[in-house]
């Protein structure tokens, strides 16, 4: 009825979808390995290794630790299975153990999870205290809000929140006859919102109120204008005052459910406000849409199929479920259903995640040259806001398929969207350093990134390898991380307490150059553990350059290793499976 009425009122939303799909889009499409897992599969007789983690471990050391394990003196045979995926946290290697437990049926498990546990803006749970959070300001919603420019490589310049998301009407509470001069005032207030004028909408709304303190659904846009400035205290007291007055105002009942969702405390409460909202209107497709989102949150990844798919059912390209159904197709096998939502969101928005996800798929699932070139010089000629697709398609370029002249053109593009996005730049360095052999060109570029975001582990640890002086026998100024989010504490005594009961030895294997006794501490009981240590990587490249070991410093202190790297990494844990586990000498 009033244009007034439809509000720009789901940045919370759109951030959420933005944070989830970041975490979907840094799961690099998943690849079997086929032929070596296969080739696993089959093997008779031997003792099976399966190696879990993240990037550290894919198609890294396993390969190296096969091979040094069938060198034993002992005539054992052995098989690795490399079930690692990039970009993953421990919460996603938990979410996959069991199923891959049960496929290929290891002797022995090998552990390097936890660092992406730390990312900013990732999906963080503090049960433990390990971090010093409280109240809505523990939000993810608050920490992706807080790292915007990080997370969203937007540039650092002109800083700008993820576009919004436009939450559907609400069933309105108006009366009909409202009077001429208040449906003015609603139209002054929608054109300044439409406008993203959050200051000014804030002071219009606060004076409609005064003026008409029982229009409920006013409070609620209050509530999300309070919510575009990061004011989530503020935005769920507004929220609330609505309910009181309308307890089933559905735009209310969303808009506290999404805030409540972010938070670890407060997210069991936001299901019965979703629950209610969906009873109140079936064919709404936005309660579907965050409910899928919060079992998203708590891995429960078939109920968040179920409602996304039920949003998108609804309302067919609803661009903000798309990323995450493709993430949930390609975590529980569905490679083509994953590529076929990304296409489709491709349809309606020229979406630099769909990119990314669709060079993943096409490097990694299907090793297709024509169609990865297709998309790879689709986000080339797209007009996109942020530098995700090309930043992502130029590592697939060079890595899997060698195609340094592609990947170089990427680069340039991504570097073009966001000048001044630190991981970009840092990741560019490497490239040029590493493929190209132009040292003045990643020098300038570590340069930029160091400057841009002194505070940044990876910017520095990188510097630190372009610069150090050969033979100088110094260590990385990056400090040792050795807080554990309580994401990792939780999902490795998860691990334990699935692993035992099927008596599978786990080996716990530290990240290179890092101390290993912090990652012993986490462990209340240690039967059916073992421990693997490369802290021998830091003395060694403090005595033969970082540069030797690691392609990057992507962590400050460490990096992914180069092929000498993952040999030091693959004798250490082929030394814990062989004298500790199966006590051979």
């Amino acid at each position: 009825m009033l244009k007034s009425a439809v509000v720009l009122g789901g940045l919370i939303t759109a951030l959420l979808a933005v944070e989830l799909g970041i975490r979907g889009t840094g799961l690099a499409v998943k690849s079997y390995l086929s032929h070596r897992n296969a080739k696993a599969l089959s093997a008779q007789g031997s003792v099976r290794v399966m190696c879990v983690g993240d990037s550290m471990t894919f198609n890294q050391y396993p390969a190296t630790l096969e091979r040094l394990l069938n060198q034993n003196k002992h005539g054992l045979k052995f098989t690795v299975v490399d079930r690692a995926l990039p970009g993953t946290n421990s919460a996603d290697t938990m979410a996959g153990l069991e199923r891959d437990v049960d496929a290929y049926k290891p002797d022995i498990v090998v552990s390097m999870m936890g660092e992406n546990d730390k990312v900013p803006g990732r999906i963080l749970l503090d049960t433990h205290g390990m971090a010093d959070k409280s109240g809505l300001k523990s939000l993810r919603l608050y920490r992706l809000w807080h790292y915007t420019r990080e997370l969203l490589l937007k540039n650092k310049e002109k800083p700008a929140l993820a576009q919004q998301t436009p939450q559907p009407a609400a069933s309105q509470k108006t009366p009909p006859d409202m009077p001429r001069e208040q449906v003015k005032q609603l139209d002054a207030i929608s054109a300044v919102i439409s406008k993203g004028n959050n200051t000014q909408a804030e002071k219009l709304l606060k004076a409609y109120l005064v003026k008409y303190p029982r229009h409920a659904d006013a409070y609620t846009w209050l509530g999300q204008t309070y919510a575009k400035t990061g004011r989530f205290e503020q935005a769920q007291a507004e929220y609330q005052r609505t309910l009181q007055m309308d307890p089933e105002n559905y735009k209310a009942l969303c808009s506290l459910a999404e805030l409540w969702s972010g938070n670890d405390a407060t997210a069991p409460q936001a299901k019965p406000l979703l629950d209610k909202a969906i009873a109140l209107e079936p064919d709404n497709h936005y309660a579907y849409f965050l409910r899928g989102s919060l079992c998203f949150n708590t891995g429960e990844l078939e109920c968040a199929r179920q409602n996304l798919s039920r949003a998108v059912e609804i309302k067919p390209g609803y661009q903000p479920a798309l990323p995450l159904l493709g993430f949930i197709y390609r975590a529980t096998g569905r490679y083509e259903d994953a590529k076929t939502t990304m296409l489709e969101l491709l349809k309606t928005d020229k979406n630099s995640m769909a990119y990314a996800q669709l060079c993943s798929f096409y490097s990694r699932y299907s090793r297709n040259w024509e169609q990865f070139k297709k998309v790879a010089d689709q986000a080339l000629k797209a007009n996109l806001k942020d530098p995700y697709g090309p930043h992502e398609c130029a590592g697939e370029a060079y890595r899997i398929f060698k195609q340094p002249d592609l990947s170089e053109r990427l680069y340039k593009r991504a570097m073009q969207i966001a000048p001044n996005d630190p991981n970009v730049l840092a990741t560019a360095a490497v490239f040029y350093m590493r493929e190209r052999g132009n040292r003045k060109k990643a020098m300038e570029l570590a340069e930029k990134a160091k400057r841009l975001s002194p505070d940044s582990r990876r910017a520095t640890g990188l510097y630190f390898m372009m610069t150090e002086k050969e033979g100088a026998n110094e260590t990385s100024p990056v400090p040792e991380d050795n807080l554990y989010a309580a994401l990792t504490i939780d999902n490795y005594r998860k691990m334990q307490q699935m692993l035992a009961p099927r008596r599978i030895p786990l080996v716990v294997m530290q990240y290179p150059a890092r101390s290993l006794q912090p990652l012993k501490n986490i462990f209340p009981e240690t039967d059916g553990l073992y421990f693997t240590s490369n802290e021998n990587l830091k003395t060694l490249a403090a005595q033969n350059g970082y540069a030797r070991y690691f392609y990057d410093m992507y962590a400050g202190d460490f990096g992914h290793c180069t092929p000498e790297g993952n040999e030091v990494v693959a004798g250490n844990a082929a030394k814990t499976i062989l004298e500790q586990v199966l006590k051979l000498k």
